[in-house]
């Protein structure tokens, strides 16, 4: 059966991250504050990636700074090249626990900033005064001056005034407003891998080849196609059928038409009968368990039973209380032993592209977390 497939093999035997990066008095905000530059990113970044994920000649490059959307600095996306042929990203946040906000390796993986700058029509020029955002844990976007718009790794265009503030948040700091400081703890945490698992392969629909085939989109549906892909009840001969299976099923409705193409939303809370109902349909009997306020424990015990699952996230923006589903297909967790704390992060397939993204669970700023489990 054809599958759109992207993956990568199971190299995370052991993780290490050793960040010795010289700190001078004079950086020091308090006594558990440290600046953290663009260079001990890029730093980070190579010793992260050479020490787990490839071999090869790893460089670090083009630091990208983002904010969020009070316009405080918090962190950088870092590219990384092996062997001078891009290889990925990886974003280090100063709000996320564990500083790793996520990453992605594999030949030719581009980072959300890229992605963003990709769907753009931004000039070189604009690029020199421009910023980019943090929208939420997953969305990225870059500032187009000329337009006044943000510019998405998802491909939207959203006007700057309804998310950013025109003044600085930041004000009465202490210290340079455009430094981003983080914990002195974070710079030198050794972690190894404590507990990791994935399904065998990497199902993903791009947005665009979903748009192409079926004249829609929703998030919560290619996620459910995702998983139909995984247990192998997927008619890729009937794309457009199938997925408007789902769409019905799970009482997805449109939300806009734009440029011919119809997007919908879907309600957290269909998914599960949904998706049961397709697979039924399709000669497949699943369990289905769902939650509405998921641990990290419910989507490690949904891929430790061989089955995937569905995560659905919620962040409050200036536009209103925003939400994603996207499908889950494994977990890496990390432990400090220095500081015994956790890194939590979830192999996700975020609907827009077909590289894994490895997101951070415990961001700070979800004000919904939805879990949805399907075991054989």
């Amino acid at each position: 059966m054809k599958r759109m497939i992207s993956g990568i093999v199971a190299w995370l035997l052991v993780l290490c991250v050793m960040l010795d990066m010289p700190v001078n008095a004079k950086d020091n905000v308090d006594d558990d504050l440290i600046k953290f530059t663009e260079a001990d990113a890029v730093e980070a970044a190579e010793i992260f990636v050479k020490n787990n994920c490839i071999d090869g000649e790893i460089v670090g490059m083009n630091p990208i700074k983002f904010y969020n959307i009070e316009n405080r600095p918090i962190g950088y996306i870092i590219e990384i090249y092996n062997e001078n042929i891009l290889y990925g990203y990886v974003i280090f946040d100063s709000t996320c626990e564990g500083l790793i906000s996520e990453y992605s390796i594999g030949e030719n993986v581009k980072s959300p900033y890229a992605n963003a700058l990709e769907e753009s029509e931004i000039s070189s020029y604009a690029l020199r005064e421009t910023k980019v955002y943090k929208l939420d844990a997953l969305t990225y976007g870059i500032y187009d001056t000329d337009k006044d718009d943000i510019e998405t790794n998802t491909g939207e265009s959203i006007e700057a005034e309804s998310i950013i503030p025109r003044e600085s948040a930041r004000s009465g700091a202490t210290h340079e407003w455009d430094d981003i400081f983080i914990n002195k703890d974070s710079i030198s945490l050794y972690y190894i891998l404590e507990a990791a698992n994935y399904t065998d392969i990497f199902c993903a629909f791009t947005e665009s080849y979903v748009e192409n085939m079926t004249g829609k989109y929703a998030c919560g549906v290619s996620a459910m196609g995702a998983c139909a892909d995984y247990f192998g009840v997927w008619d890729w001969s009937d794309f457009a059928g199938d997925y408007q299976r789902l769409w019905d099923l799970s009482g997805t409705y449109a939300i806009k038409n734009e440029n011919g193409i119809i997007y919908g939303s879907t309600s957290y809370y269909n998914i599960g009968p949904a998706f049961k109902t397709f697979c039924a349909e399709n000669g497949l009997s699943i369990s289905v368990n769902a939650t509405y306020a998921p641990t990290y424990s419910f989507f490690k015990n949904c891929i430790d039973n061989g089955g995937i699952g569905v995560f659905g996230c919620n962040i409050n923006t200036t536009s209103g209380n925003l939400g994603h589903i996207m499908a889950m297909e494994g977990y890496y967790q990390y432990i400090s032993k220095e500081t015994n704390t956790r890194l939590h992060l979830l192999k996700v397939a975020d609907g827009w592209g077909t590289s894994p993204r490895y997101v951070n669970f415990d961001f700070s700023d979800y004000t919904y977390v939805a879990g949805v489990s399907f075991v054989e």
